[in-house]
C-alpha cells in the first residue's frame, strides 16, 4: 500500500497536471494541487499540446474556412440584388421562337395544304422582326417562313395540337398574331394554354369574330377589344386579300414564369394559323430564385463546400 502510494505520488509530482493563466497564455503551473488525477492530467497535457501545436493549425483552418464563408455570403449578396435588378429590368416586344414548331411555309407555297403555289402571307417581311397594328400600340413580332398550323375539318393533315412551345419567361402579357383559313359560327375553334412553373394553367379560347377570323374576312371587326387586324393585304392567293389578327392577352399571373404555351384544335371547321407570338413586358432571364438557387451551388462546390 505505502508503495502504491509513493508511486502516485512520484508520477503526479512529474507531470505539469495543473494551470496558471498568464497574459491570456495557458502554461503548465506546479504550485497548484488542485488537479492530481490520471485524467485530469492527460485533460492538461491535452491542452497545453493544443496550444502550442495542433492548435495553431486549427486556427488557420478555421480562419480559412471563415474567410471562405464570407466571400460566399458576399458574393451571394451581389447575386441577389443584380438578379432583383434583372428581374425588374423588362423588355417592351421579347418574340417567342416558333420555327422548331414551324409545319407550314408562307412563301412558294399554300400554307393551308403545303402544295406549291402562292398566297398573300408572302408579302410579309419573311425573316425580319416587323411592327405590326395592335390593340393598344404597335406590336413587334418576329416573322419567319412558315408557322404553326392546326387541325381542322376542312384541312386535316394538320396535327390537333402543338404542345410545349417553349417560353420560359415572365410577361405582363402575350401578342398573339394569327387567323383561320375558313371559320366557325358555333363557339371557339381553338385555343392557348399557358403552363407555368409550379403547374398552373390559364387559357385563352379563340372564336371566329369575337377576336379570331377568316384570314379573308379582313373588313370584319372584332366583338373583343383586344384583337384588331394586325397586318392587311389586298393582293394574290387565294382571296386577292387576307390578313392577320393580333391579340393581345393580359397574363394574370406577371410575377410567375410561362414555362410554355400550348396551341390546341378544337376540330372545328376553322383551320388555325399561328404565325408568330410575342411577350409585352417581359424577359426570358431565368428566374431570379432559380437563379440565385443555382449560382449558390456553385458557389459553394466551387470552394469545396
Amino acid at each position: 500500500m505505502v508503495a502504491t502510494r509513493r508511486s502516485l505520488l512520484q508520477r503526479n509530482s512529474n507531470r505539469n497536471d495543473t494551470l496558471s493563466i498568464r497574459n491570456g497564455i495557458i502554461k503548465p503551473s506546479h504550485k497548484s494541487t488542485s488537479l492530481q488525477l490520471n485524467g485530469s492530467a492527460k485533460f492538461v497535457d491535452t491542452i497545453y499540446n493544443c496550444n502550442y501545436t495542433a492548435c495553431n493549425k486549427n486556427k488557420e483552418e478555421l480562419i480559412m474556412k471563415l474567410v471562405k464563408l464570407l466571400l460566399i455570403i458576399t458574393m451571394f449578396c451581389a447575386v441577389t440584388l443584380f438578379g432583383v435588378e434583372q428581374a425588374l429590368t423588362l423588355e417592351e416586344f421579347v418574340p417567342i421562337d416558333l420555327e422548331p414548331h414551324s409545319n407550314t411555309k408562307l412563301v412558294g407555297h399554300q400554307w393551308w395544304t403545303l402544295n406549291a403555289g402562292d398566297n398573300t402571307y408572302s408579302l410579309l417581311p419573311i425573316g425580319e422582326i416587323g411592327e405590326f397594328e395592335g390593340p393598344d400600340k404597335k406590336v413587334k413580332f418576329q416573322i419567319i417562313d412558315g408557322g404553326i398550323v392546326l387541325f381542322g375539318t376542312n384541312a386535316q393533315r394538320w396535327p390537333k395540337a402543338v404542345n410545349d412551345i417553349v417560353v420560359e419567361g415572365v410577361a405582363k402579357s402575350i401578342y398573339f398574331f394569327h387567323a383561320t383559313g375558313w371559320s366557325h359560327g358555333g363557339g371557339p375553334s381553338y385555343k392557348f394554354v399557358m403552363n407555368y412553373r409550379g403547374g398552373k394553367q390559364e387559357t385563352l379560347e379563340m372564336t371566329t369574330g369575337f377576336n379570331s377570323h377568316d384570314w379573308c374576312h379582313i373588313e370584319k371587326n372584332f366583338q373583343d377589344k383586344n384583337s384588331v387586324w394586325g397586318w392587311t393585304a389586298n393582293e394574290k392567293p387565294a382571296c386577292n386579300k387576307a390578313g392577320l389578327i393580333t391579340t393581345k392577352w393580359e397574363n394574370p399571373h406577371p410575377n410567375t414564369e410561362i414555362v410554355s404555351i400550348d396551341a390546341i384544335s378544337l376540330e372545328t371547321g376553322a383551320v388555325p394559323i399561328i404565325t408568330s407570338i410575342s411577350l409585352g413586358e417581359g424577359s426570358l432571364d431565368v428566374h431570379p430564385v432559380q437563379k440565385l438557387s443555382l449560382t449558390w451551388g456553385s458557389l459553394k462546390q466551387s470552394f469545396g463546400q
